[in-house]
């Protein structure tokens, strides 16, 4: 498999937060903003026609190295393919970042919109979270669950053997603190929380993420034979 130059760039660590992006100069010229979208335009072409070159290709190529048992060139393959989207994935990051920036403005209308195929499109950005408390959200979200079994004037929830009917000397509360210990402190899931009316913001500490740009896929996808 031939050997392929393996450009570095920025990573994603942060740099979304900046403004202007970490070496990118304050200002552009119209001329040089003009060039750079002509230069941008034809690599990405470029890398369509490269794509479509893959498809046609990757089946009998990887089927050919696989009954030659070839398995170092299928990993460098796999290896090179990596690469590849890491670095897409960070020209779609910066090229999102930008739509973000700009349908962030006030009155912006553009947040969501249709492309010329028809496809909708929604502008997003989530959020960055760390330091979560643990013991605090493990709490609360056992005594929402515990609520909404028993309203808190009947007192405990009562555990009963569901054969014999006869009481269980065990405590609800105690039963689910030992499920989460098995789980361990992995950061709960934020829409769980929110369905149980908690904030995911209370429990740790968030800044503003990354923007994102969501496309509908379309109906029908190709697929390797």
């Amino acid at each position: 498999m031939a050997d392929v130059e393996r450009i570095t760039g920025p990573d994603l660590t942060d740099w979304w937060e900046a403004d202007p992006p970490p070496e990118v100069p304050d200002a552009y010229t119209p001329a040089q903003g003009e060039e750079a979208l002509a230069v941008l335009g034809d690599a990405l072409a470029s890398v369509a026609d490269v794509m479509a070159a893959v498809d046609a290709n990757l089946a009998p190529a990887t089927r050919a190295l696989a009954d030659r048992l070839n398995v170092a060139d299928l990993v460098a393959t796999v290896d090179l393919i990596q690469w590849f989207r890491r670095r897409l994935g960070v020209a779609e990051a910066w090229v999102a970042r930008e739509v973000g920036m700009l349908t962030a403005a006030e009155a912006a209308s553009e947040k969501a919109g249709t492309l010329p195929d028809g496809r909708p499109y929604e502008v997003l950005r989530g959020a960055n979270r760390k330091a979560w408390k643990h013991d605090q959200w493990q709490h609360d979200v056992r005594q929402t669950v515990i609520a909404s079994l028993v309203p808190p004037t009947e007192g405990t929830v009562l555990l009963v053997n569901g054969t014999t009917g006869e009481p269980l000397d065990a405590d609800l509360s105690d039963l689910l603190a030992k499920v989460e210990a098995v789980h361990g402190s992995t950061a709960p899931r934020v829409t769980a929380l929110k369905a149980l009316g908690l904030s995911a913001d209370d429990y740790c500490e968030s800044s503003p993420g990354p923007y994102t740009v969501k496309i509908t896929a379309p109906s029908t996808t190709g697929e390797i034979a």
